[in-house]
């Protein structure tokens, strides 16, 4: 499938859901979905779009709305149902 934003840098699946976020070369964060049939992924959401590349992903365990991206020389958390950054480090 098409990810906007060049190439992959990072990925992390979530644990509970069939979702799957994709960090890339020009700093956006994209979260997949897994179709019903486990067939194909879909762009359901773009989030936390930064200046730098992502480099790595991790969710929260209990809360698919959160997810933490690290670029160079920052820590973003993110918040998938806002759709941006909601603090960095």
């Amino acid at each position: 499938c098409h990810v906007p934003g060049g190439a992959i840098w990072s990925l992390a699946k979530h644990e509970s859901t069939r979702r799957l976020a994709v960090g890339t070369e020009t700093g956006h964060v994209n979260i997949y979905q897994l179709d019903d049939e486990a067939k194909q992924f879909s762009l359901a959401i773009s989030v936390c779009k930064q200046a730098e590349r992502i480099v790595s992903l991790a969710w929260h365990n209990n809360d698919d709305d959160f997810l933490v991206a690290g670029s160079i020389n920052r820590i973003y958390i993110c918040s998938t149902r806002q759709k941006r950054a909601i603090q960095q480090i």
